[in-house]
């Protein structure tokens, strides 16, 4: 749950994808990112977002960075798209592989998902 730093591992549950051993180090890593996203939204641009353009953002960040290679290498999970988030996702990996920082890419995300009502 957003904001509590508490979160669960569902050891039967794999998104339809076949069972593979790297699945609750994904998950542990993907709420572990949730975490580390709001502590830093928290201190560089709390209040900024609406609830839900907040929750999106929590999304797109993990999908970005969680879909990276040597993350990948480490968790033997490839993390998805949600279906309904796919173009938001397209545009959040461009705007990450065009920011030379976090900071940037963070505030140009932000600066997307005001945009547009979630």
């Amino acid at each position: 749950t957003p904001g509590t730093k508490c979160f669960s591992i569902p050891y039967d549950d794999v998104g339809g994808n076949p069972p593979v051993s790297g699945h609750i180090n994904h998950v542990i890593v993907h709420e572990m990112m949730h975490i580390i996203t709001e502590d830093y939204y928290n201190k560089y641009f709390a209040n900024k977002l609406e609830k839900n353009q907040y929750f999106l953002l929590l999304e797109l960040v993990n999908y970005v960075l969680l879909t990276d290679n040597d993350i990948i290498d480490i968790t033997h999970w490839k993390e998805g798209v949600y279906p309904n988030h796919e173009k938001e996702s397209a545009e959040a990996k461009k705007i990450y592989e065009s920011s030379k920082t976090f900071k940037e890419f963070c505030e140009r995300l932000i600066d997307y998902l005001l945009t547009f009502k979630t």
